[in-house]
């Protein structure tokens, strides 16, 4: 019976646990770069506190939708693949819909209250607010909206 040399045999189980290893680090996933963006919702010079923005991409080949909710003070950042990792660089279409949350205490699945905006801002295809997310943190202009 011919013996396995020992560093052959080393060698055999070394080479799995690298390749496993090296597997282990960070991949390239195939995600497009998303950059930070902020910016802020006022109605008639007040904060939009709970209102939903959404970031609709003019370029028809760019799937992603990136979307934040506005806080108390008016601002909201975006998320695309994670909370609050920005968008892809591009231009968009922005869309706005303020709904009251529904009161506390009531189920998980109550609706919201009707669009504030009375759907005025709603529909990002036909959205007058436009803006350009560069490949650098990006703080937007206000959204300045006046209603009556």
């Amino acid at each position: 019976m011919k013996q396995f040399p020992i560093r052959r045999l080393i060698l055999l189980l070394a080479v799995p646990v690298v390749l496993v290893c090296a597997s282990c680090g960070k991949k390239d996933d195939g995600r497009v770069p998303v950059y930070p963006v902020t910016g802020h919702v006022l109605v008639n010079g007040k904060p939009a506190n709970h209102a939903q923005v959404f970031f609709h991409p003019q370029d028809p080949s760019c799937k992603l939708f990136p979307h934040g909710r506005v806080d108390s003070d008016g601002s909201f950042q975006l998320s695309t693949y994670e909370l609050n990792d920005g968008a892809p660089a591009g231009d968009y279409l922005v869309a706005i819909v303020w709904q009251d949350p529904p009161p506390p205490g009531s189920a998980p699945d109550a609706p919201e209250g009707p669009d504030r905006l009375k759907g005025r801002y709603a529909d990002g295809r036909k959205s007058k607010l436009q803006v350009h997310v560069a490949e650098e943190p990006n703080e937007l202009k206000p959204f300045e909206i006046q209603i009556q």
